[in-house]
């Protein structure tokens, strides 16, 4: 468990793809449709505040998790 109990990881081996659930979420309202429209620097700075704020304290188990996967 990450920062929430469903917060589940799959992988499947024959495609490479790593299905992350909401991990790489982050809350930050646009008037923008797109992310690509967003001006990157003040995209940059939501996700380091939201990182921040929400995950550090699980940082630990992030790093762990990742050490004890096995991607290619």
């Amino acid at each position: 468990m990450l920062h929430w109990p469903d917060s589940t990881f799959c992988y499947l081996d024959k495609d490479n793809i790593l299905f992350s659930n909401d991990a790489f979420g982050q809350h930050y309202p646009s008037e923008h449709l797109f992310n690509d429209l967003v001006d990157e620097a003040e995209l940059y700075q939501e996700a380091l505040k939201y990182y921040a704020n929400i995950l550090t304290p699980f940082s630990k188990l992030v790093e762990n998790k990742i050490k004890n996967s096995n991607f290619p």
